[in-house]
């Protein structure tokens, strides 16, 4: 009777200390899990490299390959010189004016890490999105600065975007092919816009930029395009205006206006901003004005795209 006495006490002994480690376990578990995620999430924002790459996305179905390396063997310098900044088209029929923008460019410097602005074209998502994407191009891949993207995305109103909104996007996607071409060691920093056709969150996110580009050799690029869906004739007159616009650097007289003059005046008023906050004296150039209708040499269609080569140029002060 002892003998099963000090057994069945035994037992109970065991088990208590079972289920007393086994608590002990699960709580230290639960710190530890909570732990990894927490120094995964700090890895993520501050060294992306010890990380695998982002999604590739595919650039290349945005322009043709022959229509691609003909616009570069077409492509002939702007008369500019110190570009920080531009604002060129995102319509593969202007794509000659886009590979001359960045072939000056590429003369001049070889950015560290090029910023483009565009607009979100459906408007699918938040109203600002960046993407945390690679990019396959027909040169090559070029990648996204993770680091830079997942600052900005710290901002509540700055999201990251999901794949399907930036693998439509050709406001982006486009230009992508010339930015690995002409600066293959260049990083990627792509933000998209929701248009309100206002100045709300501008500020905010122009400022979040100019932190994490200080101290880094940089390219902004705005791509717009200008007037739709007007006649040549009619599109000419609008450009007027948009021409007196940029000159005067007005973004709030931009801001307000429809697609009869600009189809993205958010992305204008984000490269200005970032402009102004960067702190520096530059100057505007005009280097071009031109229309779908005469680049394809059918002046009498009823509905036309403009455009508008900008280059912004850093004054030594």
């Amino acid at each position: 009777m002892r003998r099963l006495y000090m057994v069945i006490m035994a037992i109970i002994i065991i088990l208590s200390g079972c289920n007393y480690k086994s608590n002990v376990a699960d709580k230290k578990i639960e710190i530890d899990e909570n732990k990894v995620i927490k120094d995964e999430e700090i890895i993520a924002v501050k060294d992306q490299t010890k990380k695998e790459r982002p999604p590739t996305l595919d650039s290349t179905d945005f322009i043709r390959k022959k229509t691609f390396y003909n616009s570069i063997g077409k492509s002939s310098k702007f008369d500019s010189s110190n570009i920080i900044a531009g604002i060129i088209p995102h319509h593969d029929v202007a794509c000659k004016y886009i590979a001359s923008f960045y072939k000056t460019v590429a003369e001049q410097k070889d950015p560290d890490i090029v910023i483009i602005i565009g607009p979100n074209h459906p408007g699918t998502g938040p109203r600002f999105q960046v993407g945390n994407f690679d990019f396959n191009t027909r040169s090559g891949v070029i990648n996204s600065n993770s680091n830079i993207i997942y600052n900005l995305a710290k901002n509540p109103i700055m999201y990251l975007s999901e794949k399907d909104v930036f693998e439509k996007e050709h406001s982006v996607g486009l230009h992508m092919n010339y930015i690995r071409y002409y600066f293959p060691s260049a990083e990627v920093v792509p933000i998209i816009i929701g248009e309100t056709r206002n100045l709300d969150g501008i500020l905010e996110v122009a400022q979040d930029v100019v932190k994490e580009i200080k101290d880094k050799d940089i390219l902004l690029i705005a791509s717009i395009d200008f007037s739709h869906y007007l006649t040549l004739e009619q599109a000419n007159e609008k450009d007027k205006l948009t021409r007196e616009i940029i000159n005067n650097s007005d973004v709030r007289q931009m801001i307000g206006l429809g697609n009869d003059h600009i189809d993205s005046p958010s992305s204008y008023g984000l490269l200005m901003e970032i402009l102004n906050q960067m702190g520096i004296t530059y100057k505007c150039k005009i280097n071009g004005n031109d229309n779908s209708a005469n680049i394809i040499g059918d002046t009498d269609i009823k509905e036309t795209t403009s455009y508008f080569f900008v280059s912004y140029e850093r004054v030594d002060d």
